[in-house]
Order: structure tokens, then C-alpha cells, then sequence
């Protein structure tokens, strides 16, 4: 899932950011639905990550609590992230 910003939403500010599309999500809730149909077991990945204290606001993930519902929705409980450079662990109550 590409949560990198679209043409439009790059501006000057916003360069660094993700955002978390509507339709990125859709997506990945369809992904997510079929795997637990199969009872697949998977491992998430994201460049950007959600709720990570420390990262700079010119780096963060917009709308990152609609990602936060999602994956709480199929109580996922890790997923690796990069983009910040400097390894972290962070737990989200959701």
C-alpha cells in the first residue's frame, strides 16, 4: 500500500508526508478481509509510520488514525514501518 501524497497534495509543506487515502484503504481492507477468509498469515509493512513520537511533523502520516482503525479492526498486532531512520518500538492503544 502506497500512502505517499498524490500530485495534488504536494506542496512545499507536505513534501516528507504520507497521507492515508480513502481508496488506498479500501483497498487494504479488502486485502486484509481475504487473507483472514483464507486464515493466512502475513506481515504488514509501511513506509510511514503511524504514531511514532520523535518524528518530526514535516514527516508524519496524515489521517494516520483511519490506518490505526483499520488494523485494529483485524487486531493487528505489529507492523513494520520505516521512513524515520532510527529504530523504535511503539504500542497503540486503539
Amino acid at each position: 500500500m502506497d500512502f505517499s501524497l498524490k500530485q495534488e497534495d504536494l506542496k512545499l509543506q507536505n513534501v516528507g508526508k504520507g497521507k492515508v487515502y480513502d481508496e488506498i484503504l479500501n483497498e487494504l481492507n479488502k486485502i486484509l478481509c481475504k487473507l483472514r477468509e483464507l486464515n493466512e498469515k502475513f506481515i504488514l509493512t509501511f513506509h510511514y509510520p503511524p504514531k511514532l513520537d520523535g518524528l518530526s511533523k514535516l514527516l508524519e502520516l496524515l489521517d494516520e488514525d483511519k490506518l490505526i482503525s483499520l488494523l485494529n479492526q483485524y487486531n493487528i498486532k505489529i507492523i513494520f514501518t520505516g521512513h524515520s531512520h532510527f529504530g523504535t518500538q511503539k504500542i497503540i492503544d486503539g
